[in-house]
């Protein structure tokens, strides 16, 4: 009697399928609750119902195999090939600067011949310029040695740079005759400039 008289178990177990499917109204879904209290027969089909709801909804995954590892050399690659195809241009100035200097050092340092200087002042001149241009090509070579170098071209370039100032200053020597120094300077520069590339690569290596 505590049942109400309209609700057949026909409409129950329609409503407790539109329940599942979130279709059914406040109202309706009191009413189905009040029968299946009362009805054994619709409470063990509302059991059934729930039971195959979760069967059909929540369905095993499929396996996927693990990609990470590819994945993350994936990017670890295409990082490494943007990092080098900037290294290269400076690699390049540095072998082309490197090619200046050895190729202006081999007059002194064979002939003992550089501008008037006398041939054992002509040869200690050739084999500082040999020495950087070597230097500058060994950077080429191995970009991330080129910290190395910075500490003894920075220093060279430095008193290179402060010798020809006053020079020109004093009168001693006119601006043209100087302009020989400038692959120096470029050499400098392009090792600086692949050093911080090089820095940055093995960053991201590290992470």
């Amino acid at each position: 009697m505590s049942d109400y008289l309209h609700m057949k178990c026909a409409a129950c177990r329609e409503l407790l399928s539109a329940a599942l499917d979130g279709q059914a109204s406040g109202d309706e879904l009191v009413h189905t609750q009040d029968h299946v209290k009362t009805c054994a027969s619709c409470r063990a089909f509302a059991g059934r119902l729930a039971r195959l709801h979760r069967e059909t909804r929540l369905v095993p995954a499929p396996e996927v195999p693990d990609l990470t590892a590819s994945i993350l050399t994936a990017i670890g690659a295409e990082q490494h090939g943007r990092e080098q195809s900037r290294a290269w241009p400076l690699r390049a100035v540095l072998a082309v600067v490197a090619a200046l200097e050895i190729g202006a050092a081999m007059p002194a340092l064979l002939l003992g011949d550089d501008a008037g200087l006398s041939a054992h002042a002509a040869r200690h001149a050739g084999s500082f310029a040999l020495a950087i241009g070597v230097g500058f090509l060994y950077a080429a070579w191995r970009p991330r040695r080129a910290a190395a170098l910075l500490v003894v071209a920075g220093a060279l370039v430095a008193c290179l740079t402060l010798a020809s100032v006053l020079d020109v200053a004093s009168g001693r020597a006119a601006v043209g005759s100087e302009v020989p120094h400038l692959p120096e300077l470029v050499g400098l520069l392009a090792a600086w400039l692949l050093m911080r590339e090089t820095a940055v690569e093995r960053s991201l290596e590290a992470i």
